[in-house]
């Protein structure tokens, strides 16, 4: 088996195989900055990607882009750009704003836009130049995520305690995993359009960071959601997009109901962020105990429905009451209500327990009732949970 995978690694082209090796060393090298030993410098990073840019050029001619789909895929790119700082200064509005904490100074403002923006733009023309060839190899596109994924996050996972799982398990979401599926997509649209669309989307989405004065506190699951769920449209769109393009004639009310079904999953997937965020009327709970079993149970979701002050003094004995202990979400029902120095309180017991709650809940306290039950649904949350707080 290893005599075979020697002689087929043999017969590829001696460009390929050097290049397998320039990318398998350069991965090394991020390998080891990620989690040993921090070497790798953004400069470091854009001049080795110029340089292997260069030389890959210097080996074959340069491949021009397709200006064909060019103008369809960046409008793409502006569209879902622009909806994503729409949508979440919106937002914003709701949850409110935090100063920017980089250098806003104009010098400060000036070097990380020509720091970071020479650093885009080679990363995306080191990406092109590769999948333009159309090496048969698929380790070189593999390698290549792996890569420009690794140049996005291997200060951040140097800087991770690997140990703690819950700053693995928000390393993962919020960074590591938004990064291969923005790679995946942008490989995608380089290997299918070119290097404008990837450029701009790009510049569009990681260079405002830089000089834009405040922005939106989405807080840390919602923007871990949207980073997961940005890359994942623009690849459906993309999908579609490009489907279309192998087509000779589209008129143009199929080219713009072939955009349909993206958007009502970019829907679909608004509807779950907003219910799972709590910043709304109605949001998304998910059980850890089975202390309501059997009307609700571990791994079910519920749909909390939030109270103002005068919906609370409408509560009743019997009402499932979603409330806070100790820094704890609880879902018991209502046994007792009562009135202390001119509050409304509740005494709570779990439909499963046999003694009431020890404390007695404030309406300050309370957050809603529930509104609709899901079974199920939470169970992959609750396991989750379970290995992050074991």
């Amino acid at each position: 088996m290893v005599k075979n995978y020697v002689s087929r690694l043999w017969k590829l082209k001696k460009n390929t195989i050097i290049l397998l090796i320039a990318e398998f060393l350069l991965t090394v090298a991020l390998v080891v900055d990620s989690f040993i030993y921090d070497i790798v410098s953004i400069n470091f990073l854009t001049v080795s990607m110029a340089m292997l840019s260069v030389w890959l050029v210097a080996l074959a001619r340069f491949e021009k882009d397709d200006r064909r789909y060019n103008e369809d895929a960046i409008s793409i790119v502006i569209i879902v750009a622009a909806s994503y700082y729409i949508s979440t200064y919106l937002f914003g509005l709701i949850s409110g704003f935090h100063w920017n904490t980089n250098d806003m100074s104009f010098f400060g403002i000036a070097k990380n836009l020509l720091q970071f923006g020479l650093y885009i733009v080679f990363c995306e023309m080191f990406r092109y130049v590769i999948v333009s060839k159309r090496y048969k190899s698929r380790w070189i596109y593999v390698l290549l995520i792996i890569i420009l994924s690794l140049c996005d996050t291997s200060d951040l996972i140097y800087k991770c305690n690997l140990k703690d799982i819950s700053d693995t398990v928000e390393l993962v979401g919020y960074y590591v995993l938004p990064s291969i599926l923005k790679n995946v997509t942008l490989t995608y649209a380089s290997f299918k359009v070119g290097y404008k669309p990837t450029i701009i989307y790009r510049l569009l989405l990681e260079l405002p960071i830089y000089f834009l004065p405040f922005i939106p506190n989405t807080g840390l699951y919602l923007q871990s959601v949207i980073n997961i769920v940005l890359p994942v449209m623009l690849f459906l769109y993309f999908f579609v997009s490009f489907r279309k393009f192998k087509q000779a004639k589209v008129n143009n009310k199929n080219k713009y109901l072939s955009y349909i079904l993206p958007t009502l999953l970019l829907m679909i997937l608004l509807s779950g962020v907003a219910l799972v965020s709590g910043y709304f009327k109605y949001y998304l709970v998910t059980i850890g105990s089975g202390s309501m079993t059997p009307t609700i149970c571990k791994g079910d979701a519920i749909i909390v429905k939030k109270l103002d002050e005068e919906e609370i003094k409408e509560l009743n004995v019997g009402d499932v009451l979603v409330f806070r202990n100790s820094g704890k979400t609880i879902v018991h029902r209502i046994v007792k209500v009562l009135q202390i120095k001119g509050k409304y309180c509740f005494k709570t017991k779990g439909d499963y327990n046999v003694a009431e709650d020890a404390n007695i809940t404030n309406q300050d306290d309370v957050v809603g009732t529930t509104y609709l039950r899901i079974p199920w649904i939470g169970i992959p949350t609750v396991w989750l949970n379970e290995q992050v707080n074991f």
